[in-house]
């Protein structure tokens, strides 16, 4: 079963792990400008689980997005 808050973590520990190689620079200030370097839809498992829906996939962005706006990429 698809949980948001897990797949949420996960969204974070991955975009952290592209910072850290290069991929994302640690200036993205929000989840839609993510976009600009990589298929951020993918974050968290979104594209790996059968059971996740548009709604699940909205929430976890939900979470991204202002943990990204309030400095996420660079704690």
């Amino acid at each position: 079963m698809f949980e948001v808050k897990v797949a949420a973590q996960r969204g974070m520990a991955e975009i952290l792990d592209d910072v850290r190689l290069g991929v994302v620079p640690p200036t993205v200030e929000s989840f839609s400008e993510l976009h600009d370097y990589v298929d951020a839809n993918v974050y968290g498992g979104l594209c790996d689980e059968e059971d996740v829906d548009i709604d699940d996939a909205n929430a976890v962005q939900d979470i991204l997005d202002p943990w990204i706006r309030e400095g996420g990429l660079v704690s």
